[in-house]
């Protein structure tokens, strides 16, 4: 059997100079690590990643400085709390861990372990074995082991009845999950599938307990189940905000720096980037030009300027692709030519108009989803 430590992608180009590498790193390890609060960093790419091999991050100063309160501005409503079933993942997924996860300080290029200390792959690509990570509790006090992996991946391939498997497809491949022994947790698969550990990676899926699972008739769309993430439920304002708090047991002794997280809900992404200028909130992804235009000539409290990132080609910054339609009439858009030079003129137009926050499409596919895709620049205009 062939180990993987990791699945690399090809490298991605970082473009991004509104903040050192040194600054976002601490910025980022402060706030626990957890994938969506960390969307939109990726400018790190080739950056050394203290703990990596091991799923141990660390902040790469000496003495970080810890506690705290971090809050965001984002929408932040979820019309259930089981992520499994399609409940709001960038809120919930603070809370719990995957097996494994991208490597939030080199682009997401790689892959690193989290529950799972490391990885085999058969040499057929139909048997994935995992080491669990020894010692790991969830929030409600219960041992993480083999069983717990078994019962999450077994919900979601061959959910029970009345429950909707959302991530069911990312999992197409999957015939069964077996516990070795209480650490080791093995997937047999009908077919390779190139993207099963892609699927593992991603930050909807987590490890729900076996226990609370089994009290809850496999159905926690009413139940902020417990799990072994950085951060712990304290409370939720329906409509207002969610508060977290550090978990104090976490696997990692390093992580959160911060004490506390306070998600707001702020419906309007026309108010989000105003409620970070205000003092509201600490830290909102996706802003408008004319915030960002502001947060790099405004000062803060203690007297720096607001800290902006701009989007990269594997940034998750943008929300969405938008498609821009023109309309052609006339002799000057009777060939190929003629109409590819008004194309390329209008994006660039309407980039430049948005600040520099908005990039030029090289595919129907945003980068975000495909950090592989070659560059193709439009320089024939």
């Amino acid at each position: 059997m062939e180990r993987t430590q990791s699945r690399r992608w090809q490298p991605i180009d970082v473009n991004s100079d509104h903040m050192s590498r040194r600054s976002l790193m601490k910025w980022a390890t402060a706030m626990g690590l957890s994938m969506p609060a960390l969307a939109g960093l990726q400018e790190l790419a080739g950056a050394q990643t203290p703990g990596a091999d091991t799923g141990m991050l660390v902040a790469p100063e000496p003495n970080p400085k810890r506690g705290g309160t971090l809050r965001t501005a984002f929408g932040i409503t979820t019309t259930s709390y089981d992520i499994h079933q399609g409940a709001n993942a960038a809120v919930l997924t603070h809370l719990y861990d995957g097996l494994v996860r991208f490597n939030p300080l080199d682009g997401l290029q790689t892959i690193i372990p989290s529950l799972a200390t490391s990885w085999e792959t058969s040499d057929d690509g139909l048997t994935y074995t995992f080491a669990l990570r020894d010692g790991v509790t969830f929030h409600d006090g219960g041992s993480f082991s083999a069983d717990d992996v078994v019962a999450t991946f077994t919900r979601i391939i061959d959910p029970p009845e009345g429950m909707i498997s959302v991530m069911r497809a990312f999992f197409r491949s999957v015939e069964r999950i077996e516990a070795v022994d209480l650490l080791t947790v093995q997937f047999t698969l009908s077919e390779p599938q190139a993207d099963l550990m892609t699927a593992l990676a991603a930050p909807f899926s987590v490890i729900y307990s076996k226990n609370t699972l089994d009290e809850n008739n496999q159905d926690l769309r009413a139940v902020v189940a417990p799990g072994t993430g950085p951060f712990v439920f304290d409370n939720y304002q329906e409509g207002e905000r969610w508060v977290f708090t550090r978990n104090p047991n976490y696997w990692n002794p390093e992580l959160p720096y911060v004490d506390q997280m306070e998600l707001i809900h702020v419906a309007a992404w026309s108010d989000r980037g105003t409620a970070v200028l205000t003092g509201q909130a600490d830290f909102h992804g996706m802003f408008l030009a004319r915030h960002s235009t502001k947060g790099r000539t405004t000062t803060t409290s203690t007297g720096k300027r607001f800290p902006v990132l701009a989007p990269t080609r594997c940034s998750s910054i943008p929300p969405a692709s938008r498609f821009l339609t023109l309309g052609y009439a006339g002799p000057c858009f009777s060939c190929s030519i003629g109409r590819h030079c008004a194309t390329r003129f209008e994006i660039r137009r309407r980039s430049r108009s948005a600040g520099g926050l908005r990039r030029p499409a090289r595919s129907p596919w945003r980068p975000m989803r495909s950090p592989s895709f070659p560059a193709t620049e439009p320089t024939r205009t």
